[in-house]
């Protein structure tokens, strides 16, 4: 797991992976999220959940990515951001319940160096997996930062 040190940007290479370690989401934090984003059956009850094709309380789509990218990615990383660029390809592959284990993995998939304007393009891949290493979802989001 890293430590919450704002990482420079002389660290920043492609391929390199940050490790994000396991975290889990419980009832409460579900609820509390859906009730101000993603109010849904599913989301807002144990109740709700049973009496849907998911057959349990489960968290919305990007909760889990507004977790890690709040408390994990910004802490080390946003002290550089100039500006989001885009999102591609976020994609929810299984869903996520009450108390699932989650490993964030974070890899760094492309830099595009203007030492000219002292910025870079960085595209970042996330993956939230389980246990076994599958995926629940992943993302990939470029961000423009400063090099300074």
């Amino acid at each position: 797991m890293l430590s919450k040190k704002v990482v420079p940007f002389s660290e920043f290479h492609k391929n390199k992976v940050f490790d994000f370690g396991k975290c889990s989401l419980s009832e409460k934090q579900i609820i509390d999220y859906a009730k101000q984003w993603d109010p849904l059956p599913f989301h807002l009850s144990k109740e709700g959940g049973e009496k849907s094709i998911f057959g349990g309380l489960i968290a919305s789509g990007p909760q889990i990515f507004h977790e890690i990218h709040k408390n994990h990615w910004l802490p080390l990383f946003g002290h550089s951001v100039i500006c989001g660029i885009g999102v591609n390809n976020w994609i929810f592959i299984k869903p996520i319940y009450v108390d699932n284990l989650i490993h964030s993995r974070i890899t760094i998939i492309d830099l595009e160096v203007s030492k000219a304007k002292k910025h870079a393009k960085v595209s970042w891949f996330y993956e939230f997996l389980d246990a076994d290493g599958e995926p629940y979802q992943s993302l990939e989001m470029t961000i423009l930062h400063s090099m300074a």
